[in-house]
């Protein structure tokens, strides 16, 4: 974990997976944001973000290429990755049934140590784009909050800027 500190990959707003943070550090975070802004006299907009199968959707060669990258994991670590990450499959089991295996071709595996970190290094370009307008933000886990204020009334303009940047990171 160190590591991804290190780097720059843990994004300090990052509420699970970190040791002395949990959902009440999350939630008070974004209480106290809103709170500031409100007590400024601005208007604040608040998105909740709850990537739905964050961790089945992840595509493992951008992945592996994020890693190298973003947070300078190369050689026999890398390759170490690539493997954990290949040739996995997944079956239905009810009762005493079960389904033919079913390759996976995308995801990291749930339930893991290791799953977290590497959803974190996956996301940081949501964190960036937060970052370049300047907005609040807040996660646990797959869920992200996304503060923004301004004085009022806020435009039209300044609303559908921060929203098409986001959807642009999200698909």
């Amino acid at each position: 974990m160190t590591h991804f500190i290190n780097y720059g990959c843990l994004d300090k707003f990052q509420s699970a997976y970190r040791p002395g943070f949990s959902r009440e550090t999350a939630l008070l975070c974004v209480t106290n944001d809103i709170l500031c802004s409100v007590n400024s006299g601005n208007l604040v907009l608040l998105v909740l973000l709850d990537l739905s199968s964050a961790f089945d959707t992840i595509n493992q060669r951008m992945l592996l290429q994020r890693l190298s990258s973003e947070a300078g994991i190369q050689g026999a670590a890398l390759q170490w990755i690539a493997s954990y990450l290949a040739e996995r499959s997944q079956r239905v089991i009810v009762g005493s049934a079960s389904s033919e295996a079913v390759p996976l071709v995308c995801g990291v595996p749930q339930g893991s140590v290791l799953g977290p970190l590497l959803f974190s290094v996956y996301v940081s370009q949501l964190r960036r784009v937060i970052e370049r307008f300047q907005m609040g933000r807040q996660f646990f886990a797959n869920d992200t909050q996304i503060l923004s204020s301004s004085p009022p009334p806020p435009t039209r303009q300044w609303l559908g800027m921060r929203f098409n940047d986001l959807n642009l990171v999200l698909r």
